[in-house]
């Protein structure tokens, strides 16, 4: 998935311009990226995109899929057991109506 996005994210970005004095204009970059890598662009840094994207699958894993499976395992548990469980309770509630029917 991000293998195929790359070259897009390396494109070139556009850049913004500034009027200065006497007619001309200069580049101008954000001052977060005078510090930081770009995570696109040109020079892009997309060593911190694969980390990110590590930790959101590890993360994902950890908090969506597992659960999710354990549910599923459970409903699947519970669909195994019901017919089970429905037979045993037609045959509390014939008893409870026969006991029921003996003591009128």
């Amino acid at each position: 998935c991000f293998e195929g996005i790359l070259p897009l994210l390396r494109a070139p970005l556009p850049r913004v311009w500034e009027t200065v004095e006497g007619g001309l204009a200069e580049p101008i970059r954000a001052t977060v990226s005078h510090n930081h890598p770009n995570i696109t662009g040109g020079i892009m840094n997309d060593s911190a995109i694969r980390a990110s994207l590590a930790e959101f699958e590890a993360r994902l894993q950890l908090k969506v899929r597992r659960p999710l499976a354990q549910w599923v395992e459970a409903l699947e548990t519970v669909r195994t057991r019901f017919p089970e469980l429905e037979r045993l309770r037609t045959r509390l509630e014939q008893r409870t109506q026969k006991v029921l029917a003996e003591e009128v």
